[in-house]
């Protein structure tokens, strides 16, 4: 799929506690101009819902923007632990449904990758670090892309203006794979949104009246109005 060349996208996490919910949170995602939906599978599994393959196709056949879909697992700040047999089920479920990419946390996919490689599915191959933002993310980056995932997304904690710095000047000298590159918390907000600048290609965010799923998230709104401000069609 292709994504806006004048600036970064937009993706709303979206998740919910059963087929109905979830399907609410996408309809309420259709009035806003947004690029992608993050479906969070392991929201849901942690909720105690576990789409089978048809509710799957059609949760993603509702969305009118493509899906990207995410099992976070708990060692990277998500909600529900690894599991490589449900994981591999929903990701070729989801990928057979229409999904647009799978977020793939690159500590797992030597455990996944016999599974998901012959259906040659556009990967996220990610990185999150919830505590700090270590200093070898150039090194990392390059690791992650011998995977020749579609894009790589890096998501670290940001504790100053110097983090999210190092972290954009990586995010812009690493342009071989397209890049997602996301300062957590509060020092790190402007990484959302001028992210672009450095070579960020997507930018995360939740509905209104719902919880962030990441430290420093903007609420849907704001981000609307900062990142397209200027475009022609706002």
């Amino acid at each position: 799929m292709l994504l806006p060349t004048e600036r970064m996208a937009i993706a709303v996490s979206v998740s919910g506690h059963d087929q109905a919910t979830i399907l609410a949170a996408i309809r309420a995602c259709q009035k806003y101009p947004i690029d992608l939906i993050e479906w969070r599978l392991d929201t849901c599994l942690a909720a105690g819902y576990q789409p089978d393959a048809v509710a799957m196709r059609l949760i993603i056949a509702a969305s009118q923007v493509p899906v990207i879909l995410t099992y976070r697992t708990s060692d990277e700040g998500g909600d529900y632990p690894f599991d490589a047999n449900l994981y591999t089920q929903l990701y070729l479920n989801g990928w057979q449904a229409g999904a647009a990419f799978l977020d793939v946390e690159y500590h797992v996919w030597s455990k996944v990758h016999l599974a998901l490689a012959p259906e040659k599915p556009a990967i996220i191959s990610s990185y999150h670090n919830f505590k700090e933002t270590p200093h070898n993310l150039a090194e990392r980056i390059n690791i992650m892309g011998q995977t020749q995932p579609a894009m790589i997304k890096i998501a670290v904690m940001s504790h100053s203006s110097k983090d999210t710095d190092y972290l954009l000047e990586t995010i812009a000298a690493c342009q071989t794979i397209p890049m997602i590159g996301i300062a957590m918390g509060a020092t790190g907000e402007r990484s959302r949104t001028a992210g672009f600048n450095y070579g960020s290609r997507i930018t995360y965010t939740t509905l209104p009246d719902t919880s962030p799923m990441a430290p420093g998230q903007i609420d849907l709104p704001t981000l609307i109005t900062i990142v397209h401000k200027g475009h022609p069609r706002f």
